[in-house]
């Protein structure tokens, strides 16, 4: 199952037709990851004064 918004990218299209063409052999797992730099986004969110 692919839970990722860009399945569809260059980089990932080059990966599926080197694994359709065979050049990593026979795939019996596959792993990935959500690689983004989490640091730069902004949490500074209001606070609520309800508790």
């Amino acid at each position: 199952m692919m839970l990722e918004n860009c399945c569809y990218d260059f980089f990932e299209l080059l990966v599926l037709n080197m694994v359709r063409q065979g050049l990593f052999g026979d795939i019996i797992h596959v792993e990935g990851g959500y690689i983004h730099d989490q640091l730069k986004m902004n949490f500074n969110l209001p606070r609520s004064t309800g508790m």
